[in-house]
């Protein structure tokens, strides 16, 4: 079990307030939403500030080592959160 699950698992059951769109598609707020995990969960989970996390939900691109964090905490590869970030970070270095 991954580790964002795990803390959905233990978070008591809450009404989804429905999901918030971000102005540039990045599939870490859809994963987020589903499980109800706040912002605060996962920076607990990752190490990565929840202000950072908002950003990254609204359109920054993240530095490849909080990608792979989050990536880690959700259980997922990198590019399933942001299909197009791996060549980008690629390309940069």
């Amino acid at each position: 079990m991954n580790p964002a699950l795990k803390m959905a698992n233990e978070k008591a059951l809450k009404p989804h307030k429905g999901k918030r769109e971000a102005v540039w598609y990045c599939g870490l707020n859809e994963m987020r939403n589903k499980l109800r995990l706040t912002l605060r969960d996962v920076e607990k989970g990752t190490g990565v500030s929840n202000a950072t996390i908002c950003h990254m939900e609204q359109g920054a691109d993240p530095t490849l080592s909080n990608a792979r964090k989050v990536a880690d905490f959700f259980g997922v590869k990198i590019d399933d959160i942001w299909p197009n970030l791996i060549g980008w970070e690629l390309r940069k270095k």
